[in-house]
């Protein structure tokens, strides 16, 4: 495992073997799972509690994924529809694809 600290000011954990990203706050967890395929990770689903909504928690998540899979040369998809309308929004992600 491992963690950053992100410009939204969330620390979002690593768990590899978990396959997901990670913020824990206010007594909750949201995360973003993915799949590993060759040269590349999957997002495949973004999940943020109802309590948590609306801080910009699901965008830091998919942010780190994409800054952790540009940092490692890793390849990525977007099956998670949160996670492929935030790459479409910023495209400065797409030569992730």
């Amino acid at each position: 495992m491992s963690s950053m600290k992100t410009p939204g000011a969330y620390l979002i954990e690593h768990h590899s073997m978990d396959r997901c990203f990670k913020v824990h706050l206010d007594g909750h967890s949201a995360r973003l799972e993915y799949e590993i395929f060759p040269g590349g990770i999957d997002l495949v689903h973004t999940w943020v509690p109802f309590d948590l909504e609306g801080r910009g928690i699901a965008s830091a998540l998919v942010r780190e994924a994409l800054a952790w899979c540009r940092a490692h040369q890793k390849k990525v998809r977007t099956s998670c529809p949160f996670a492929a309308a935030y790459v479409k929004k910023h495209p400065e992600y797409l030569d992730l694809q």
